[in-house]
């Protein structure tokens, strides 16, 4: 069942930054990439998807993910919708 959530929650994401499923899954670091894994992981931990599912998840799409990786990425998402209003525009149209 959480999986089916994830899953939609990608093609949100991916809808959102205007981007392919592939790019989430890529090892690439542009910020594109980085950052639409980052809200992937958020609004996944907001759900709430327990880590090691996200984790098994991304594994499942070709992604190698570390619980550490989805950690900083939850933070990094916390800091940036403190800090700038217009991320969360963008976090609520996936939510």
């Amino acid at each position: 069942m959480k999986k089916e959530i994830f899953n939609t929650y990608v093609n949100r994401v991916c809808r959102i930054m205007n981007i392919d499923k592939e790019v989430i899954f890529s090892r690439s670091k542009k910020r594109e990439c980085t950052e639409a894994r980052q809200i992937l992981y958020w609004v996944c931990n907001e759900r709430p998807i327990q880590q090691v599912s996200i984790v098994k998840y991304m594994n499942e799409n070709g992604y190698n993910a570390k619980g550490s990786e989805v950690n900083y990425g939850v933070s990094v998402v916390n800091k940036n919708i403190s800090e700038d209003a217009d991320y969360s525009i963008i976090i609520n149209k996936i939510i």
